[in-house]
């Protein structure tokens, strides 16, 4: 017999969400931006708005792929325009759509959260190798 526990912790019981739901799938994608970064300092990411508005987790993201093109070690979170800057411009060179404006997430002190997470997808799914949207390409013929 399960003992509950009737002791309040003065929280609110929170479950999990559903496997393959979209909260579901929006934990995993958080729970692997932790993992990307999580040798990386000043950045501490807890929910896809507040902790990306200095564009320290955007750069250790790529540093972690691309660690050749992004000196982490010489940034500083109070120079969030060229933080951003260099995220975005060494996003694009790897290959991934820089789907956020430099000058609009300076402008914002709490980035939107939809468009941070439809940004830190495209980086998932290209450092995964997931191929989204659009029709299979047929393979290339074999030069000769």
């Amino acid at each position: 017999k399960a003992v509950v526990s009737t002791q309040s912790t003065g929280r609110r019981a929170q479950s999990a969400p559903a496997p393959g739901s979209a909260a579901s799938k929006k934990a995993a994608l958080l729970h692997w931006c932790q993992r990307m970064t999580e040798d990386h300092e000043h950045v501490n990411i807890t929910n896809f708005g507040k902790s990306w508005n200095d564009g320290m987790a955007f750069c250790a993201l790529f540093h972690h792929f691309v660690p050749d093109q992004i000196p982490y070690e010489t940034l500083d979170p109070k120079n969030r325009e060229y933080n951003f800057r260099l995220a975005f411009t060494e996003g694009e060179k790897a290959g991934v759509t820089a789907l956020l404006d430099v000058e609009d997430m300076v402008d914002m002190p709490n980035p939107e959260w939809r468009s941070v997470m439809t940004y830190v997808s495209l980086i998932y799914n290209h450092f995964n190798g997931i191929r989204v949207g659009g029709p299979r390409l047929p393979p290339m013929p074999p030069q000769e």
